[in-house]
């Protein structure tokens, strides 16, 4: 009696514990199950903000760097020495759409879609070009900014030194210089085959295998100077060095353009009018310096410093990654908007560009209208110049041809009437 009551109670303890074990891996796994859940949720919500937002910086950008290259391109401007500097950065950034964004939005759509896994040569010339222009653009910005210090604070000095055709000589030494530092991501990086997992059966023996582009094992003193070195003096010369150098030339432009204004009124129209031409180009670069260093730091920093995370390839540390590179390629489509907001001439000079291709005048001819009589000045405006109406001007209908007399021509006839009465 005694041991039956004493099996019973031990039974119905032992099943309260098992109940109680069950209750708590029943909580675990809920709770593991809602958050793997709001993960999921969460991984789709980035992968599909990607693909929309990628898209959107292949079109603009694309597009964008085109019609700034080509607008800057025109007689009116390519006369300026920015220009031809813009121009330059204009097809960097195009270059970094095609190379990096683009490959970008391809591999999160589909990892074998990686432009580098076609070929050894497709990844050794992809890898050096994607770097090329992500580094040729801050050194292009750098170059422009201290044309644009030259040509405001050292007039005399930028008159004689700062012209169009050293402008080209300058960005050709860049793109030079720059293809001699990065060549070393097409020398050691190169198309391999990497084993995955193996399985063996009685009969075979099968290896699965992965393309990638990467450092063989060959090379392991490249190897260690890439995963060590190389990523804080990418983020020492091309971020923090032209952050700090737009900064303070951008600071001397500002100063010395606050200094200017206070003796403005001592400079007639003709050169208030160059000076305020100068002030909009100054503006347009220095929201083009500003928001490239808003857009391209934090990206860089985190490759630098990406290594001191503890998780650097989970999948927390791979999304903030995705992010910051959004943000980073958002500058590849930002230049174009910049300009077309900040620079008046820009915006007129784009304007008649697409204006005057085909089938635009059909198309808006009220707009070619009002540029044509925009672009024709009113008669009697005294005289020569270029681009002034003759003082005769004939005038066509439909059934005649007269000519129209002006008030210029109509006071010389009286003149030289008058000149003849007293010759008699």
């Amino acid at each position: 009696m005694i041991e039956a009551t004493f099996g019973y109670q031990i039974s119905s303890s032992s099943s309260s514990n098992i109940s109680s074990s069950l209750m708590s891996i029943l909580t675990v796994t809920t709770s593991s199950a809602a958050k793997a859940l709001s993960n999921q949720n969460h991984f789709s919500v980035l992968k599909w903000s990607v693909r929309i937002i990628g898209g959107l910086l292949i079109v603009i950008g694309g597009i964008g760097n085109t019609l700034s290259a080509l607008t800057l391109s025109r007689k009116k401007l390519r006369a300026q020495v920015t220009s031809i500097y813009l121009i330059a950065l204009a097809l960097s950034d195009l270059g970094n759409v095609f190379f990096s964004v683009l490959n970008f939005y391809l591999v999160r759509l589909d990892p074998e879609q990686n432009m580098r896994l076609y070929s050894n040569i497709a990844c050794k010339l992809h890898i050096f070009f994607t770097y090329y222009f992500i580094n040729l653009s801050p050194t292009l910005l750098v170059a422009v900014s201290v044309q644009r210090y030259l040509a405001i604070a050292k007039h005399h000095y930028s008159k004689r030194h700062c012209t169009v055709k050293n402008a080209y000589i300058v960005i050709g030494i860049i793109c030079l210089l720059s293809i001699f530092i990065q060549l070393h991501w097409g020398i050691f990086y190169e198309f391999i085959l990497q084993p995955v997992k193996q399985s063996s059966t009685l009969l075979n023996h099968t290896i699965s295998y992965k393309r990638v582009c990467n450092i063989s094992e060959e090379h392991s003193n490249y190897l260690w100077f890439r995963s060590n070195m190389i990523g804080y003096i990418q983020w020492f010369f091309f971020t923090l060095c032209p952050f700090v150098t737009m900064l303070i030339l951008n600071s001397l432009i500002l100063k010395v353009i606050a200094s200017a204004r206070r003796i403005q009124q001592r400079i007639n129209q003709k050169n208030q009018r160059k000076k305020a031409k100068q002030r909009n180009m100054t503006i347009m670069l220095l929201s083009v310096s500003c928001v490239f260093i808003l857009l391209t730091a934090p990206a860089s920093t985190f490759m630098a410093f990406g290594h001191l995370f503890r998780n650097l390839h989970g999948r927390n540390s791979q999304s903030l990654w995705t992010m910051l590179s959004l943000i980073y390629y958002a500058n590849t489509a930002a230049n174009f908007l910049l300009y077309f907001l900040t620079a008046d001439v820009f915006r007129q000079e784009l304007r008649v560009m697409i204006l005057s291709l085909p089938g635009c005048s059909k198309l808006f001819p009220e707009y070619c209208q009002n540029d044509r009589t925009n672009a024709t000045p009113a008669v009697g405006n005294g005289g020569g110049g270029p681009g002034l109406i003759p003082p005769t001007i004939v005038a066509k209908t439909q059934m005649t041809t007269f000519p129209l007399i002006d008030a210029t021509s109509s006071y010389n006839n009286e003149k030289l009437s008058r000149t003849k009465k007293s010759d008699c």
